[in-house]
């Protein structure tokens, strides 16, 4: 038996080495997407999850005058008064939304916060990243088109729709009606 604690050390080390059990060799780690799932137009949509804060009823909305028509008004949301608007009627629906399961999603963006009035949030979903696609559903709106930047696809395609794409569109900024 080695005498200096060195030499105990490096012995230990071998007995630990020969009988040691070996993690298993670990496969690609697979990273994933997070989005909440919503229906607007008879389509389904993701908006990345880290853009959503909250999911509320449609709260009391206090109308605007020389808006837009897309823009519900103002609601004060626990102390804040965040503007609403109705995600449809932006993207060009003529006829209100009759759903009773009719959301806000309250949207945090780094210029703006707002709510976007959706006919049904559907909850939170996962996709893998490798699931998606570049490539945009033919059938898909022109009004709706340049706020996708990809879709995923479980049972049907989920159009990612990107909030920073609206916040920055100059239809959606100029939102006083023109005079």
């Amino acid at each position: 038996m080695p005498c200096h604690p060195f030499e105990q050390l490096a012995a230990l080390e071998k007995r630990a080495k020969r009988t040691a059990c070996f993690f298993p060799e670990q496969e690609a780690i697979k990273t994933f997407w997070n989005g909440v799932k919503f229906q607007l137009n008879d389509q389904s949509f993701v908006i990345d999850s880290r853009e959503v804060s909250e999911i509320i009823p449609l709260p009391s909305i206090v109308p605007l005058p020389d808006v837009q028509p897309w823009i519900t008004g103002i609601a004060n949301l626990r102390g804040r008064i965040i503007p609403i608007i109705d995600l449809g009627a932006f993207l060009g629906r003529k006829m209100p939304s009759k759903s009773t399961q009719r959301r806000v999603m309250l949207v945090e963006q780094v210029t703006m916060t707002f709510g976007a009035i959706v006919d049904e949030v559907q909850g939170m979903i996962q996709f893998s990243h490798s699931s998606g696609e570049d490539d945009i559903p033919e059938d898909l709106a022109l009004s709706v088109r340049p706020f996708i930047t990809g879709c995923y696809y479980k049972n049907v395609h989920h159009m990612i729709f990107s909030t920073e794409l609206l916040v920055n569109n100059q239809r959606f900024i100029k939102a006083a009606k023109q005079t």
